[in-house]
């Protein structure tokens, strides 16, 4: 049973909705370190962006802002989705059930798999949001929908704190660069320093990783 991460693993929108949220608190004039958009950029936690932006709107009483900005939000997510070199073949090899988990609410997954080609890849039951929780919990619910404890489920992650979090719960991890970062062997030696039982470069890998887990005769990256 795998376990994917949506965003930075099989898709690619993290840089636009970045410069989308940066725009935002431009527009009401705050400054980046004011709201910590890089810390919690990097945690994942778009929920604690999305209510500072709602609060700062409520008090300058510009609420018709947020329309606008879940409006290009979802523009992004529509236009400006980048499926990852060799997802849809990735998928089409794995024959065990599948679970996607994101810190997008499920509105914007659903919009993301589908611009993407890929909701047919994954059963309702099988897509989880976290947001507005943690990625514990996220994993958790996955885990018990594809019926596994998380010993027997391997999770597919690019972020090494989310890796170690994983790992932490007793997930098998297989950590994946960054498509900028493919042939980074820092960014690989990061993922395994996070705890990640395998790394790969890309996803062309991802068959050979998962199979390996179950006999450990891989090496600890492959590529």
């Amino acid at each position: 049973m795998v376990i994917f991460s949506l965003n930075g693993v099989l898709v690619e929108t993290l840089e636009a909705n970045r410069e989308l949220y940066r725009a935002a608190f431009s527009h009401f004039g705050f400054n980046l370190s004011e709201v910590r958009l890089d810390e919690l950029y990097q945690a994942r936690d778009m929920w604690s962006l999305d209510r500072r932006l709602i609060a700062i709107a409520q008090k300058l009483n510009n609420i018709d802002y947020l329309a606008h900005f879940n409006h290009r939000r979802d523009q992004i997510i529509k236009d400006q989705v980048r499926v990852h070199r060799y997802a849809v073949r990735s998928l089409a090899w794995l024959p065990q059930a599948k679970a996607i988990i994101d810190w997008l609410p499920l509105k914007q997954i659903g919009l993301l798999l589908e611009a993407s080609a890929l909701t047919t890849r994954f059963r309702s039951e099988h897509i989880i949001s976290y947001s507005g929780g943690r990625f514990e919990d996220g994993l958790m619910r996955a885990a018990k929908s594809l019926g596994r404890p998380p010993a027997l489920t391997i999770v597919v992650e690019s972020n090494p704190d989310l890796i170690a979090r994983a790992v932490a719960l007793g997930f098998k991890v297989v950590g994946i660069a960054l498509p900028t970062m493919a042939t980074d062997s820092n960014q690989l030696n990061a993922l395994s320093r996070a705890g990640a039982a395998l790394t790969v470069p890309d996803l062309r890998y991802l068959r050979l990783a998962v199979e390996s887990l179950a006999t450990r005769t891989a090496p600890r990256n492959i590529y």
